[in-house]
């Protein structure tokens, strides 16, 4: 490579410290792997409730925090408000000294792109890791909502980020993070789409695999619960594949609501972990017996799913939440109630062996890796 394309700018939605939600994990996954090959990165982060990490100025030459712009009168651009919240102006400025290719982290930051098209910087690599079709994941944030405020928000701005979609013509490259949103926008944008799968917490795709053999005395569900869509998933586990069984249920994760949190208290043998810490979670998910993976979503790739895969014991997902990963094979795939509750009897009469362990690392093989995906992104730049 040339010397130029040793470095790179990450301008990254958010603050990817603490690495605790899907987007953030693939963003620090990226950049840990990249630093690990030597490149040179130069980090623009947007910031809101996220603070200075002082383990970025590690892996990174320099890190440089832009407030996102939070002002209410923003609900009423012609541009997605994730977009115009979080304007480019200062990046360009900071950028203008040099040729390095930019990668931008989601359709978030491509108020970028919109600038560079007019002015000189148009000549260097710009690439845009798509993390979901985001105006099909707001629709279907959206329907989930209760809040009629939020409701009508998320509704509006998927058409809008719909609208904002022709940006991406724009892009050298566009990263799609799994076979089914490869395949959507390979329709919409046929010369400038690569496959390229998450990064994750765990290094070595072939390695790191640290599930417990033996059993588990439980089965878990976690999730971000304050995402409406992620306590539908949690209400529908505890009414329709709990109901009236007696093996204990464990439900972990951030903010749950209030309705959620009176349900779980009424229910027998079902426990709610609030919050729990990074430590507290991954102990969670590795001595679950089971890891329940349900989503109603089958948008971008849920990074929990292979939080999972890497930690815990069995995993039972519905279609949709493997749908478009080429994870199926390592999981149990039910999609009804009653498949489900059969697959957990069962399972609670087998131990998780080293064999296990075995055929998940061949199903995730080296396209879940960090290292190889962060070469994958260099030779991606490398060809433009």
């Amino acid at each position: 490579m040339k010397t130029s394309e040793r470095h790179i700018h990450i301008v990254s939605f958010n603050v990817p410290l603490p690495a605790d939600y899907g987007g953030v994990i693939d963003v620090f996954g990226r950049i840990r792997a990249l630093h690990d090959m030597g490149v040179h990165i130069h980090l623009h982060c947007f910031t809101y409730g996220r603070k200075p990490q002082p383990l970025l100025d590690e892996l990174c030459d320099e890190v440089r925090y832009y407030e996102r712009c939070m002002k209410w009168w923003l609900l009423f651009s012609f541009r997605p408000f994730i977009v115009a919240s979080r304007p480019a102006l200062d990046i360009i400025h900071n950028i203008q000294y040099d040729d390095y290719p930019v990668l931008l982290e989601g359709l978030h930051c491509c108020d970028l792109l919109q600038h560079m098209a007019h002015s000189h910087h148009n000549a260097r690599p710009v690439v845009v890791r798509m993390h979901n079709i985001e105006h099909q994941y707001y629709r279907l944030l959206a329907r989930s909502e209760r809040n009629p405020l939020r409701k009508a928000y998320l509704f509006i701005e998927s058409i809008k980020l719909r609208a904002y979609l022709p940006i991406l013509k724009q892009a050298s490259a566009i990263l799609s993070i799994s076979s089914t949103d490869d395949q959507y926008l390979r329709q919409r944008f046929p010369n400038s789409c690569h496959l390229m799968h998450p990064s994750h917490l765990y290094g070595d795709a072939t390695s790191e695999f640290h599930p417990i053999t033996g059993r588990g005395k439980y089965v878990l569900y976690h999730a971000n619960l304050s995402v409406a869509e992620n306590e539908q998933a949690a209400l529908w586990i505890i009414n329709h594949v709990h109901a009236k069984q007696d093996w204990r249920l464990v439900i972990a994760g951030k903010s749950p609501s209030e309705t959620l949190t009176k349900c779980i208290a009424s229910q027998p043998n079902v426990e709610l972990v609030s919050s729990p810490d990074h430590d507290t979670m991954r102990s969670l998910v590795q001595e679950a017996h089971i890891c329940l993976m349900i989503t109603f979503q089958a948008t971008g790739l849920k990074l929990k799913l292979l939080h999972s895969l890497f930690l815990s014991r069995f995993c039972i997902a519905n279609s949709l939440m493997v749908a478009g990963t080429d994870l199926d094979e390592a999981c149990l795939v039910a999609d009804s109630s009653t498949e489900i509750n059969r697959y957990i009897q069962s399972l609670f009469s087998k131990d998780f062996t080293i064999s296990d362990i075995q055929k998940r690392q061949e199903v995730i093989g080296k396209q879940y890796d960090n290292m190889y995906n962060a070469n994958l992104l260099l030779n991606v730049i490398a060809s433009i």
